[in-house]
Parts: structure tokens; C-alpha cells; sequence
């Protein structure tokens, strides 16, 4: 079924006591009996406060509606008050694809590469390799703040195209140079497990002839996984197709370390954080090691990012991590792409 929208005015109400909402969705998921069928309705509510929000009705409304629009992404019978940055986000939805043709034609569209090497021998391992588009106002975008903006919007299935083909153009001008590197991009939970999307990446990288055995995916590590059998699937996939996947962040996340031996990934990505440890105390150095050694022990390769100094570095490689990248390694190259490049 489909929905439809209702306005509920509040006269007199102080914000804190919008827990009103609260009883009238009560009221609302009560399951009712329709033609001698159970139907249970699902309401989201988006709330904008008079004066605080607007002194104007029509913009009280409009400003309720965007909130709702936001609710409506979260699960159901969720509330969301209004907040600015929501009018932000809003404007970036119908202006986010006119913002990246104009950050390509005008060179703020640029590819980010860092070197990701093995800190026993220095060889290269892959290259990482990330869109940075320049905001508006000052500062950078970077891919994975990009894509959460895009999905936030619905726009993420045209982002990523449009992403892909700039980071397979660059390759294959690198191996028509001759430089036949390995190459790691970044993509989100939500992108792995998007099946119809992975399909359309997969056929675009063997359309223009790339192997995808060159290919690490890092895949964000999420604080939830809503379909666990389906994301291990989605893995399985990748996998087959000759794809390395490197989990990024996994300590941070649902999947967590403890399910790391039933999933089929080449290398888990640490961050400076559990890197710091080994420069700490006795205990935390034994915290870091024991993490460590437990993803070594069942032959996943451990890719350190952060490495800003020689020191970190050689921590890294006595205790048995990899690969690493990092300032003290390779300083990322910005490389700008324009239209007709």
C-alpha cells in the first residue's frame, strides 16, 4: 500500500512535551480489521516548533514536510523535529548533479591516490583511489561523505556511475602508460549489497576490459547490518568475481571481529587509533598485538592507514601488519579532472 500525509497542529505546546506524538502513534499502529484482514498502519512524523523554526504557517508546514521526508528513511513510526541542515541537504538533492558537471568542467572534481605498501619489502600493493569534490563553501567532499550524502538523497546509484567511469577512465590511462598497479576504491555497505548495482559494476569493468583481480573493494563497516546473510552473499560474489575486499573500520561496526573467520574478505583496514596503542602502555600495546595477531592468525592481511611517522611505521611491520599507507609512506597525490579528461 502507499501512503498519505496529515497535518496535526499543537497549540500551546512547549517542544519537550512532543512526546504527545508519541500517544497519537499509539493510537494510529493500534492494528485495525479491514474486510476481515489484520492491517497494521506505520506513520512517520516530521515537527517544525513555532516560533523557533519559522513565524510563518506556510513555512511551518514546508519545514514539517522536510522533516517527515527525513523520517520517512529512517525505520517506521520514527520523528524527526525539523533542523537547518535539513533545508541544506534538501537544496543539494535537486542541485547535487548540475554541483558535480560543474565541479568537473571547472577542475574541483579531482582524484585523490595514495600508495598502499608492504612495509616488509616496500613494494607496491595497490594503489587507493578516491573522488574529492570541493564544496561550495569551503572545504572537500571526500567519496565516502559524498556517498552518504547520495544515499541520504536517493541519488546514490547515479553518484557511483558517475564516480566508476571517472576512476576507470583514470586506469586506463595508467595502463596505457604501461603501469599495470593494483587499485583500491572505497564503496559503502549499502553499495555490496545493492545487487542490481554490483551487476552494472561488474559488467562496466568487463566491458572496458579491467580485471577486477586487480581490484581491492574497502567496504565501510557499518553499525548495522540489517540482512547479515545477504551482506556474506554479497561478499561471496565479490569474491568469485577475483575481488580482494578489505573491511574497513571493523571494529566499529555489527559484523565485528568475531564473525571475521565465516567471512570470505582478503584484509581488514586498522586505523591510527589501535596504531597509537602500540605506543602506549604495556597493556595497550598487548590490546593492539592481540587484535592484530588474531586476524594474521587466520590469514587476513592487515592494512594499516594513518602511518604519519617512522616510528609508527616500524611498529607496524615488527608486529606483523603488511601493508600501510600513510603520510611517513606515500603523501596522497590530487590529481584534477576536467571535462573531455
Amino acid at each position: 500500500m502507499g501512503g498519505t500525509k496529515f497535518c496535526v497542529a499543537l497549540v500551546n505546546m512547549a517542544e519537550a512535551e512532543l512526546n504527545v506524538i508519541r500517544e497519537i502513534d499509539t493510537y494510529i499502529s493500534s492494528q485495525m480489521v479491514v474486510n476481515q484482514k489484520k492491517v497494521n498502519l506505520h506513520c512517520n512524523y516530521g515537527v517544525a516548533v513555532y516560533p523557533k523554526d519559522s513565524t510563518v504557517s506556510w513555512e511551518l508546514l514546508q519545514k514539517a514536510d522536510m522533516a517527515n521526508y527525513f523520517a520517512k528513511r529512517k525505520k517506521n513510526n520514527h520523528v524527526l523535529c525539523y533542523q537547518p541542515e535539513m533545508t541544506y541537504k534538501i537544496n543539494w538533492k535537486s542541485n547535487l548533479n548540475k554541483y558535480m558537471e560543474k565541479a568537473q568542467k571547472e577542475g574541483s572534481l579531482a582524484l585523490s591516490i595514495q600508495d598502499t605498501i608492504r612495509l616488509d619489502t616496500g613494494e607496491l600493493n595497490y594503489r587507493k583511489i578516491n573522488v574529492i569534490v570541493k564544496k561550495p563553501f569551503g572545504g572537500n567532499f571526500d567519496y565516502q561523505e559524498l556517498l552518504g550524502l547520495s544515499e541520504e538523497l536517493d541519488m546514490r546509484d547515479k553518484i557511483v556511475e558517475n564516480v566508476t567511469h571517472k576512476i576507470c577512465d583514470y586506469i586506463r590511462e595508467q595502463d596505457a602508460l604501461g603501469y599495470q598497479y593494483n587499485y583500491g576504491v572505497s564503496i559503502s555497505t549499502a553499495q555490496l549489497m545493492d545487487v542490481d548495482l554490483m551487476s552494472r559494476y561488474f559488467h562496466y569493468l568487463k566491458r572496458i576490459g579491467l580485471d577486477c583481480r586487480r581490484i581491492y573493494f574497502e567496504v565501510f563497516e557499518v553499525a548495522a547490518v540489517e540482512d547479515y546473510d545477504l551482506y556474506v552473499i554479497a561478499l561471496h560474489k565479490c569474491a568469485n568475481r577475483g575481488v580482494r575486499v578489505i573491511i574497513s573500520n571493523m571494529l566499529n561496526g555489527q559484523v565485528g571481529i568475531k564473525l571475521v573467520p565465516q567471512l570470505p574478505i582478503y584484509g581488514v583496514r586498522i586505523g591510527r587509533w589501535l596504531l597509537k596503542r602500540l605506543e602506549g602502555s604495556r597493556r595497550e600495546y598487548e590490546y593492539a598485538d592481540g587484535i592484530i595477531h588474531a586476524f594474521l592468525a587466520i590469514s587476513i592481511e592487515v592494512i594499516a592507514d594513518g602511518i604519519d611517522d617512522s616510528v609508527m611505521r616500524e611498529h607496524a611491520r615488527q608486529i606483523g601488519i603488511q601493508s600501510g599507507r600513510g603520510d611517513a609512506i606515500s603523501e596522497a597525490q590530487e590529481i584534477r579532472m576536467r571535462q573531455g579528461e
